[in-house]
């Protein structure tokens, strides 16, 4: 897999309301590298997070299509393995008889060897216990580690409707053309559904901060070694910015290049003239932006951070707490090596908007895994101005999940978080290009756009280290987190890359 720049979008609400108003797969193989697939024995479904090790130790893993790309130079043999299927090692060249495509079969299930009975609990005493175990071994001191950061924005296009209404500038033939272009431009788009990965690696160093101002402790965190990736394929390369820039674009070609245009949209009116001259030559908005700072890794990591210590907040964000949650005490289940409590939750007061389940592990009462979700009926942010504007927005969809680990001086870390935010966004617009002359000549068009955007965020730290000091390695300097780094796709980057998704890969099969 190869990567390069992309956008960052920081506000998605401001950009999706200022997008309201404006709008084959093969196998090969060559000298140096294979592409293949990896599907269940059983059902044939594509599997993901299989860990791939070559003879040489170069290992990747496969994407959610099953697929995997590997050098195979000087390569005998390439073992796949995941948890819950049999781990099957193959001879190159018997992996080209079966054509790149890997077939791995299932494990009987069984739990030999595993203590599978725990204690009885009381649902309130669990709660308490829990609470203050969390409180107690949650490590809030100097540490260093690696971390790998996944986001990744899919879009769903229901509808994409760019129409030419009418124009007093161009004849008959010109205003068929543009409606066939317009047409042509929002089916392309639609049938893409594209996605926008972007992954960063680095290390992640915390020390202990006190606050004069605030009278109050802090963990201070800085991102270093920052690596960032894009991914590189033509078909894929969307973005809003650009999706504006290409609409207006196929517009101003059809304007006289040496007027300037005022642009109106209902009640609204663009007082910015536009000129064609300006925008003859619009680059790819990936084009644009293919760097990113140090201060987009530490937005990711703030986040994770709090939403890792949930059990210290006193309202609604913590699932343990009985004033916003109603609590019950399921059935024990089997999480990586033992028996876990299973508590489930879901809103008991309004503000309260989630449900799911909390894994606690019976020997020291501390959490292994927590599962939540947007609860029945609830939502995030939203907007419903679609009889006044034509504009409706909607954050429908969070699913989220948290795994913690155990140090060597037996506290506990987050080690893995992956949250899925779902956001609906409906606008039906119309348009109006008026020329700055007396004749005041105009071009009509409408703009309906209907979609579902889902942004999956993964944050995995591993290699973690318990630090003496309560110093950074090297220290902030003045600018740090703004300096702009391009993002990586030279051998190295993508070597380190491969790396780094294997041992995420491993990780989660040990929590199926």
């Amino acid at each position: 897999m190869r990567y390069f720049s992309g956008t960052n979008q920081p506000n998605m609400l401001k950009k999706l309301l200022f997008v309201g108003l404006f709008i084959t797969s093969s196998f090969t193989v060559s000298a140096q590298e294979i592409i293949g697939k990896i599907i269940n024995l059983n059902s044939q479904e594509a599997l993901e997070n299989v860990a791939i090790q070559t003879s040489k130790d170069q290992g990747t893993v496969s994407d959610k299509n099953g697929k995997f790309t590997i050098s195979i130079k000087n390569v005998s043999y390439i073992t796949f393995s995941k948890l819950g299927f049999e781990t099957k090692t193959i001879a190159l060249n018997e992996l080209k008889k079966l054509y790149f495509t890997i077939a791995l079969k299932e494990k009987s299930t069984q739990l030999k060897g595993f203590q599978l009975t725990i204690a009885k609990v009381t649902l309130d005493s669990l709660l308490v216990k829990t609470a203050k175990s969390m409180q107690k071994k949650f490590v809030l001191y100097p540490t260093k580690s690696n971390f790998y950061i996944s986001e990744n924005q899919l879009f769903d296009f229901k509808k994409i409707d760019l129409k030419f209404k009418s124009s007093t500038l161009l004849n008959r033939e010109k205003e068929k053309l543009a409606k066939k272009e317009l047409q042509n431009f929002a089916d392309n788009i639609k049938k893409s559904n594209p996605d926008i990965p972007k992954i960063f690696l680095g290390t992640l160093e915390t020390k202990n901060y006190y606050s004069e101002k605030a009278k109050k402790h802090f963990l201070q965190k800085k991102t270093d070694s920052v690596l960032g990736f894009k991914v590189l394929e033509t078909r894929k390369n969307f973005s809003i910015d650009k999706l504006q820039k290409q609409t207006k674009q196929l517009i101003l070609k059809y304007l006289d290049k040496n007027k300037t245009y005022k642009v109106k949209t209902g009640i609204f009116k663009v007082e910015d003239s536009v000129a064609f001259g300006k925008s003859e030559v619009l680059k790819d908005s990936s084009d644009l932006k293919n760097s990113f700072t140090a201060y987009k890794t530490m937005n990711y990591v703030d986040d994770v951070y709090k939403k890792a210590a949930f059990f210290k907040d006193k309202d609604q964000a913590n699932f343990l707490n009985t004033k916003y949650y109603k609590h019950q005490l399921l059935a024990n289940e089997f999480l990586k090596d033992s028996n876990h409590y299973v508590i489930y939750f879901k809103p008991r007061k309004s503000k309260a908007k989630y449900e799911g389940k909390i894994y606690v592990n019976p020997e020291d009462f501390t959490i292994s895994k927590v599962n939540y979700q947007f609860a029945e009926g609830k939502k995030g942010e939203s907007l419903n101005l679609k009889l006044l504007l034509g504009f409706k927005y909607s954050e429908n969809k969070q699913t989220g999940t948290l795994i913690y680990q155990k140090n060597k001086n037996n506290e506990y870390y987050l080690a893995y978080s992956k949250e899925t935010v779902g956001r609906y966004t409906y606008t039906n617009r119309p348009f109006k290009f008026i020329e700055n002359s007396a004749e005041r000549h105009k071009i009509k068009f409408s703009v309906k756009l209907e979609f579902n955007m889902n942004e999956i965020t993964e944050v995995f730290f591993s290699n973690y280290q318990i630090k003496k000091e309560n110093t950074f390695s090297i220290p902030i300097t003045k600018g740090y987190y703004m300096k702009k780094t391009d993002y990586k796709d030279d051998l190295k980057s993508s070597k380190k890359l491969q790396q780094r998704q294997q041992e995420l890969a491993s990780f989660l099969n040990g929590f199926q």
